[in-house]
């Protein structure tokens, strides 16, 4: 009887910290988009590619090569390595994906419900003119759709990057 007595106080025990444990994750979710709204209000932060995939399913391992999108109060400027079919060649002689956009216009989607954020702009250099999506997510995880006018669409998978603090004051 007394073991029948233990089980069932460590049941209600544990069942009632694992309702705590799944109040604590929640809350912690809910501060994370938070965070990241505020980082999005800013303007400021940078995306960084660890992985592409290819229009035809490739999966490329960026992870110690550079890359970068960088966002600005007032500038967007993408350098990001391309992998794919390109039917009108950069002349450029960069190969990769890059433009800048002064004073850019960026539609910007809050999905609440799903705790994302969807960022969508238009990025045009002298060969061609590029569509992209930035996807955030909660865990400062993102995904970058870019589709070109003379490239094949190409995805991005990486991470953002807060600011440096600026220590030079």
């Amino acid at each position: 009887m007394k073991l029948l007595i233990a089980v069932l106080l460590i049941m209600v025990l544990s069942h009632s910290l694992q309702g705590q444990n799944k109040q604590e994750k929640k809350a912690a979710e809910a501060q994370a988009y938070l965070d990241l709204k505020e980082l999005v209000a800013t303007g400021v932060f940078t995306f960084s590619a660890d992985w592409a995939t290819t229009q035809q399913g490739n999966r490329i391992n960026l992870q110690g090569n550079p890359n970068s999108l960088i966002f600005t109060e007032d500038q967007i400027i993408p350098d990001l390595p391309f992998f794919g079919v390109t039917q009108i060649p950069s002349t450029d002689g960069r190969g990769g994906i890059y433009f800048e956009v002064e004073n850019p216009e960026i539609k910007t989607d809050f999905n609440d419900k799903k705790q994302r954020i969807e960022l969508k702009f238009i990025g045009k250099n002298k060969t061609e003119s590029l569509s992209c999506t930035l996807s955030l997510f909660k865990n400062n995880t993102a995904r970058l759709l870019i589709f070109s006018s003379s490239r094949n669409a190409i995805t991005y998978d990486g991470r953002l990057l807060n600011p440096e603090p600026n220590t030079t004051k």
